[in-house]
């Protein structure tokens, strides 16, 4: 991650408008905004939501960079099935508009959303898990070429051994299904099929 200043490299793109992004540049001195509400009734229960806001005004630039405005809200759950038992859910939407507003629309207007559900359980010095994933991205933008929609899953499966205070081995398998309309500008199939198994030891001294 960048230090309040720091700098994220850009994927090699067609064009180069900046190889490099500066999240926290301040570009249109406009206050942006969040606000998160939390409930917890009684019982193993916890509510939250929270709106982002940025107010960029789409148009300002400095040395490269661009501002977007972006604003999303973002719904999440947190239930405790049992004493070792544990539920986590969320869920998201939200839009990001850069350009300046033209009779078409505007050069770039993203919707995306995404949500998920995990469940965990603890065991003997053991762990299991599972999560479910969806996600998805809408290109409103009149830039035909440009086409950014995306839409897929995502399973997820995790194990974890205590094998001593000091270590912790894993085990986790991952598969990702998605269609992107733009792989076939590539000469490959719009939908994709990826599966990722991993395992990782941990120590700590």
């Amino acid at each position: 991650m960048p230090g309040a200043r720091g700098e994220v490299p850009l994927p090699t793109r067609s064009f180069a408008y900046q190889d490099y992004t500066k999240p926290t540049t301040e570009l249109d001195d406009r206050v942006g905004y969040y606000a998160r509400l939390e409930y917890r009734p009684i019982g193993p229960l916890t509510f939250d939501v929270t709106h982002y806001d940025n107010a960029g005004d789409r148009i300002s630039d400095a040395h490269g960079q661009t501002d977007w405005e972006t604003r999303f809200t973002n719904i999440g759950l947190r239930a405790a099935l049992g004493p070792d038992t544990h539920l986590l859910a969320q869920a998201m939407t939200g839009q990001t508009i850069w350009g300046e507003r033209t009779p078409m629309g505007y050069w770039t207007d993203v919707d995306f959303a995404s949500a998920y559900v995990l469940i965990a359980h603890d065991f003997g010095g053991q762990s299991i898990a599972g999560r479910l994933d969806y996600f998805e991205v809408t290109d409103r933008s009149f830039v035909v070429d440009d086409n950014n929609d995306e839409q897929g899953w995502a399973a997820t499966a995790a194990y974890q051994l205590m094998l001593s205070p000091q270590a912790r081995l894993a085990f986790e398998g991952l598969h990702v299904s998605s269609d992107r309309p733009t792989r076939a500008d590539l000469g490959i199939a719009t939908e994709q099929d990826e599966t990722t198994l991993q395992s990782s030891l941990k120590l700590s001294f």
